[in-house]
């Protein structure tokens, strides 16, 4: 049987609200990326990243203890 429904998708936000919203700076933010510590990135246009807000979540309960 084929469900009518999408599955749910987490929302999007751009580098500045993924920044915003995780509590840091851009600087730490594009430094833990080079480390591979922080949410996956996602293309979101020709000159722009963006971050899924579950990837987030999760980053954010991994740092509980840091």
């Amino acid at each position: 049987m084929i469900s009518d429904t999408q599955p749910q998708q987490s929302p999007i936000l751009d580098s500045n609200g993924a920044c915003a919203y995780a509590n840091i700076s851009k600087s730490t933010m594009y430094k833990l990326i080079a480390k591979g510590e922080f949410a996956t990135r996602v293309r979101i246009g020709r000159n722009k990243i963006g971050f899924f807000v579950n990837d987030i979540n999760t980053w954010l309960e991994s740092r509980k203890g840091v």
